[in-house]
């Protein structure tokens, strides 16, 4: 009589090597708790750093010190330790460098990704300052000069790199593996208005103390929104936060071409602001298309 039972002997060793080796799965009580923790750590990790910086810029502003150059740089690490910190207090499964998307997708993708977002940033930039320069009526700068910014941008993103990719793991690294069941425009939105809110204590208090004039302060600040989208997007394409880390750091935006931004009128000022806002998020949004066959476009 045939045993409808099979011994263990009758089982392939490869299968029991799977069985052992195959990932366990989350049972939805688990994934349910994950999913509380990360609005939870999310949420800690906004209110922290947004209470952090206005601390300290209060401070320069409360004690009469302008804000010095060191901290404008060594400060874009302070989302990032709130980062690392949050991360570790909530232990969000995947570790530090899973959320803050630190590790490059292949060294010659990533290379690839960052020449491409930043020419992408860079054209922006210049078609935008062209097409203003001829609308408005203001100069350029000379092309010789501009043609040195242009050469200068490879050397000076690879230095201050060093400190765009700490606010980058925060932001476009932490802040958006937590969001990103959102879908894309609404959690580029909300991060970039974030990013923008964490920019205004910074502004505010150069405003106040006369290092900037208050349009320009205003202007940069809310320019920041669209940058953040374009950011955002090249992160999600390129599924890791080094590209955006680059493009962060080049060290010149659309005023920066222009002859005597500071004698601009706020129209004007406030104009091309918003333009480029409009600019970089139609281009961030390009690069978040991807092709999934032909004739047909998937958005990430």
């Amino acid at each position: 009589m045939n045993s409808t039972h099979t011994s263990p002997t009758d089982i392939a060793p490869t299968d029991l090597a799977l069985k052992q080796d195959a990932p366990k799965q989350d049972t939805p009580k688990q994934d349910a708790q994950q999913r509380v923790a990360t609005k939870r750590a999310a949420a800690t990790f906004v209110i922290t750093v947004l209470g952090v910086i206005t601390l300290v810029c209060g401070s320069f502003l409360l004690s009469n010190q302008e804000i010095p150059d060191w901290f404008l740089i060594a400060g874009r690490w302070i989302p990032a330790i709130i980062a690392i910190i949050v991360i570790l207090t909530f232990r969000l499964r995947g570790g530090i460098i899973h959320w803050t998307k630190i590790r490059p997708a292949g060294f010659w993708r990533t290379v690839l990704a960052t020449l491409a977002s930043t020419a992408a940033l860079v054209a922006t930039y210049l078609g935008m300052a062209a097409v203003f320069g001829a609308v408005s009526g203001i100069e350029l700068l000379p092309w010789p000069a501009i043609g040195q910014a242009l050469l200068l941008t490879v050397p000076m993103a690879l230095v201050f790199v060093l400190s765009t990719i700490g606010e980058e793991a925060a932001w476009r690294g932490f802040l958006q593996t937590a969001l990103e069941r959102w879908g894309f425009w609404r959690m580029a939105c909300t991060i970039s208005g974030v990013w923008v809110l964490f920019h205004v204590p910074i502004h505010g208090t150069m405003a106040l103390q006369g290092v900037m004039s208050p349009d320009i302060a205003i202007s940069s600040t809310l320019g920041l929104f669209g940058f953040g989208i374009f950011l955002s997007a090249i992160t999600v394409r390129f599924e890791s936060v080094w590209p955006a880390a680059f493009a962060h750091a080049v060290p010149f935006s659309v005023l920066n071409l222009l002859e005597s931004p500071d004698s601009l009128t706020p129209v004007l000022l406030y104009g091309i602001t918003f333009a480029t806002v409009i600019a970089l998020a139609a281009v961030g949004a390009a690069f978040t298309l991807r092709r999934r066959k032909p004739g047909t476009l998937e958005r990430s």
